[in-house]
């Protein structure tokens, strides 16, 4: 069985996976509420509904990145990511996603306080398909973690501009949104797209995946 991070079940890799093992997906889309379309209103008010989120989010991260350290110790010696190492860091990995996808305005359901998919069908869910067995120079102490920061240099430089585009984009997305009462189509490829970019960038990061992330939204 594969760990697969908000679903029950694990997903066969050729059914699921094109190119990449690690996959974001979102809810079926719904009426969306106006009210967060409202200009500067509704984003602040999200904002303030969530700030519980990146309250524990900011602890999730320092502690995932004590973890990966004692996470480096397992792989090192046998090859295999703990299954502790995956409830936790791609738990957090999950947990992040959920947030970001409430906050586009991917989902309209107000995302669960817990590292695992709360089951009701209406969050983004990561699914990911398991190694069997791990790249050992990657879990060197510190060696392993600076190689692959210096590998997602680029990666990181992209989503720094993107991060803008984003920003932007979301003061237009919600136009349709409030007038409509319907979420572009275009708003769920590009914000989920750089939804799904990102997770596969913290993935590899954290050493849940050794296959480096593509260039892509898809």
């Amino acid at each position: 069985m594969n760990p697969v991070y908000g679903q029950s079940a694990a997903v066969p890799y050729l059914n699921e996976f094109a190119l990449y093992p690690v996959d974001v997906q979102f809810p079926t889309a719904e009426r969306a509420n106006r009210f967060w379309a409202i200009p500067i209103v509704g984003y602040l008010a999200k904002l303030i509904i969530l700030i519980p989120h990146f309250a524990i989010l900011m602890v999730l991260e320092i502690a995932a990145m004590v973890l990966s350290l004692i996470i480096s110790i397992p792989v090192l010696l046998t090859g295999q990511y703990p299954s502790w190492g995956h409830t936790f860091i791609g738990g957090t990995a999950l947990w992040r996603m959920r947030v970001g996808a409430y906050m586009f305005g991917l989902t309209e359901a107000y995302p669960a306080f817990s590292l695992s998919d709360p089951g009701n069908g209406r969050e983004a869910v990561i699914l990911f398909q398991a190694q069997p067995s791990y790249n050992r120079l990657f879990a060197f102490p510190f060696v392993g973690g600076a190689i692959r920061m210096l590998l997602l240099i680029p990666h990181v430089v992209i989503m720094y501009v993107l991060g803008y585009i984003v920003a932007l984009a979301s003061l237009i997305s919600w136009i349709p949104v409030l007038f409509t009462g319907t979420y572009p189509s275009w708003g769920r490829a590009f914000f989920g797209g750089y939804l799904r970019w990102s997770t596969r960038v913290y993935m590899y990061l954290f050493g849940l995946v050794d296959k480096y992330p593509p260039f892509e939204f898809g």
